[in-house]
């Protein structure tokens, strides 16, 4: 008895992600084939709810990542991107939310209740932020809200977590 075994792919560099307690998590990967296509397996940049913002931020590096042959970019350069993509357009952060009526809600401090209070059933495409809008803590505000904000005031947390694979660590430093 034999195997006739093939070759999926030939992979020139590969990197895996571990969880919290140091193990490589299954199907948590990313590497680049000898043709230079990047395949990126179980990571937030390839998931339907990932930010705009940051698919812009993963396609800007892609030619970079196959020449370098390396994932890893200074947390700078990457803010430096973030900040030319979001004055370009500020709702690539953006999250949709889709609500109902407000009698609907039976807890009435729930965050859909809030969207629905304040702008009303249906779809909406809201901005976090720290400033302005509904929500404890995190704010959401909607497009025309937005006018009033700077890029501090944007809360970039979730796309900073989507672009963490990506981020150089400090090496000692403790921190990004």
């Amino acid at each position: 008895m034999y195997f006739q075994l093939k070759i999926d792919e030939r992979i020139n560099h590969i990197w895996f992600f571990p969880d919290d307690s140091g193990k490589n998590k299954k199907k948590n990967y990313i590497y680049i084939t000898e043709n230079n296509k990047i395949v990126v397996k179980g990571l937030a940049i390839i998931k339907s709810n990932c930010s705009l913002l940051s698919k812009k931020i993963f396609e800007i590096l892609k030619p970079d990542i196959i020449k370098n042959n390396d994932i890893k970019f200074p947390k700078k350069y990457i803010a430096g991107l973030m900040e030319a993509e979001l004055q370009k357009d500020i709702t690539m952060i953006a999250t949709e939310f889709n609500v109902r009526k407000p009698e609907k809600y039976a807890v009435k401090t729930s965050l859909p209740y809030a969207i629905s209070a304040k702008y009303g059933d249906g779809r909406h495409m809201l901005l976090r932020n720290k400033r302005v809008g509904v929500g404890r803590g995190v704010k959401y505000c909607s497009m025309e809200e937005s006018k009033q904000l700077t890029l501090n005031d944007l809360d970039l947390e979730v796309v900073w977590n989507e672009l963490a694979p990506f981020i150089l660590k400090n090496k000692g430093l403790g921190e990004w």
